[in-house]
């Protein structure tokens, strides 16, 4: 996703790193600054003195599960929800749960913009899957009336916050549109929990917790470790969930891991302050950017595009832009289709307003020394 790049241990503890006289990392999906906070890496060291590294096997088997099995009570809790089942990653979570609540005959609707993870959950499925344009009410309605035949179950998945360009899903019309047909909604919250509804999700912040009855999250975002979860409101559900190839087939989360996670769950709920930095950052950006004249799309949340449409153009204002220190995400095919292509910015509570202000400056200049090559080059 990034220029490669190389970090020393000293400069990991801050977005600010030693490859230029100023480097401002605008790569690291790190929202509120936890993945070096030293209470969270102390956790992850005093379980690794106990346990070791590795958690030795499944579930079933694995050493330490009684700190996983207290994290996901302290998620439950958090998220507002009876039940949470922890995975390694959040791309376990979605492959495993969706299989779980659809096969056969049963119908699958995806944005076309939602996680790779989620289109690859639908298709271990073996149910249908459709798709629809992103965001796109109209043509939701349209294919849930045309699945919802009264026999077969109809699942609508969402991302909560869309990862490629900072929206937010209209989860209140989603809803709406899912209850009329008698379908049931999923919510892969990987980029708004601990972002939106005060840390809690997209979910959480439109108010619709009791509403939806699956939601997908991860500890590799906003907490800064690894891991993911499912939460849950059916012992059914979760006990078929048990039974799904990610918690029978292969190593448990890490007991390390997950005092991680514990440790940063504490610092997110003692310090509800990160939050209001990581919003203060994010105006700081998207607001700089736009006053620039550069196209940052729909974004709502701390991801923050620079639209290209040209992958030619991503690579080199992101070469242009690294140069002078400020690092980005370049997305181009084929994680995005080639009209697509755009830069990838993300502001984090670790940042400082003069880093923003000097990330948005290089980003602008470098922007406009591109145009004007561009221009350049059409004239002859």
């Amino acid at each position: 996703m990034t220029t490669e790049r190389q970090v020393s241990r000293k400069a990991a503890r801050s977005p600010i790193v030693a490859a230029a006289a100023v480097t401002v990392d605008l790569s690291s999906n790190d929202y509120l600054g936890l993945r070096n906070d030293p209470r969270v890496r102390a956790a992850a060291i005093r379980a690794i003195e106990r346990y070791g590294v590795g958690s030795g096997g499944a579930r079933d088997v694995a050493v330490g599960m009684g700190l996983v099995h207290e994290l996901e009570q302290r998620l439950a809790l958090y998220k507002g929800v009876p039940i949470v089942r922890v995975t390694q990653s959040g791309y376990a979570a979605n492959i495993g749960i969706i299989p779980v609540l659809v096969a056969g005959d049963d119908v699958v609707i995806l944005d076309r913009q939602s996680h790779r993870s989620s289109a690859d959950g639908a298709t271990l499925s073996g149910a249908r899957v459709l798709t629809y344009p992103h965001a796109d009410m109209a043509a939701l309605a349209e294919a849930v009336h045309f699945a919802a035949d009264g026999k077969h179950r109809v699942l609508i998945v969402t991302d909560g916050v869309f990862g490629m360009s900072g929206d937010i899903a209209p989860l209140p019309r989603i809803v709406e549109i899912a209850e009329a047909a008698g379908a049931e909604v999923m919510v892969d919250d990987a980029h708004g929990s601990g972002v939106l509804g005060h840390g809690r999700g997209t979910v959480a912040h439109f108010g619709l917790v009791e509403r939806i009855s699956v939601q997908v999250g991860t500890a590799s975002k906003a907490m800064g470790v690894l891991g993911g979860y499912v939460t849950m409101f059916s012992e059914e559900i979760a006990a078929r969930f048990a039974d799904s190839r990610p918690m029978t087939h292969s190593t448990a989360l890490p007991p390390h891991l997950a005092s991680a996670c514990l440790a940063a769950l504490d610092v997110i709920e003692a310090e509800p302050e990160r939050n209001d930095l990581l919003w203060a950052n994010r105006h700081r950006l998207a607001d700089g950017l736009a006053s620039a004249g550069i196209d940052i799309g729909p974004s709502q949340t701390p991801i923050v595009p620079v639209i290209l449409r040209d992958p030619a153009l991503a690579l080199e204002l992101g070469r242009r832009i690294r140069a002078r220190g400020v690092i980005a995400g370049i997305l181009v095919p084929p994680k995005v289709a080639p009209h697509e292509a755009r830069l990838r910015l993300i502001a984090s509570a670790a940042h400082s307003p003069a880093e923003i202000d000097f990330a948005v400056s290089v980003i602008a200049d470098a922007s406009r020394s591109i145009d004007g090559t561009a221009d350049r080059s059409a004239r002859v």
